[in-house]
């Protein structure tokens, strides 16, 4: 009995490999046709892979301090603009009333006393769910991630040879491909381009 259980695992196991190997492949199929590396760097399997889900593409994001600094700055932010709208009211077209108290520091807030419950309650709702979230957020990190832990990497990759300006990832206007440039010769492409337009006198 226990042997058997060892060989269904084994086939499960090959059956398992033999459809991420034939997933990979379509998809190493469909990016001959989508990405265009005019780039010194060389793309391998995983990035390609990455690239064909498209440059919306967003993955499943992980917490650190520095997410979560930055969560709290959003949220402060929204929660000056709540409370200041609740205190001041609004114009009839739905813009905020622009007066003096909305021109000191950014994240002064008005008196406890002159926002309504409502508000308040909304408030501490807006907070206590920032306060929970990070288990959250981890456990879909670990368990719902829509990247594989090779395509993390390549996206890290990616990411950080776009923001050292040593690539561009862009869309071609006429088929819609994913095109990778090295950064001077996409400068010099626009430049190039720019070129073809008079300067307009001041």
């Amino acid at each position: 009995m226990e042997k058997k259980r060892r060989i269904n695992a084994r086939d499960t196991q090959r059956f398992r490999k033999r459809q991420r190997t034939r997933k990979m492949q379509a998809v190493l199929a469909e990016a001959q046709k989508m990405i265009l590396n005019k780039s010194s760097i060389e793309l391998d399997d995983h990035n390609k892979a990455l690239l064909c889900k498209g440059l919306r593409f967003a993955p499943t994001p992980n917490w650190s301090q520095s997410v979560e600094n930055a969560e709290w700055l959003n949220v402060q932010q929204h929660v000056r603009r709540t409370e200041w709208s609740a205190v001041l009211g609004e114009k009839n077209d739905g813009d905020f009333v622009l007066l003096k108290e909305l021109k000191i520091p950014k994240f002064s807030r008005p008196e406890s006393g002159k926002i309504d419950e409502e508000t308040k309650t909304y408030v501490e709702m807006v907070c206590t769910k920032l306060r929970n979230i990070k288990p959250l957020v981890l456990k879909a990190y670990r368990t719902k991630n829509n990247l594989s832990k090779e395509q993390r990497k390549s996206f890290s990759k990616l990411a950080i040879l776009t923001e050292e300006r040593k690539i561009v990832i862009c869309r071609a206007d006429i088929d819609e491909k994913i095109v990778i440039l090295n950064y001077d010769d996409y400068g010099a492409i626009i430049t190039k381009e720019l070129q073809q337009f008079e300067k307009l006198d001041d």
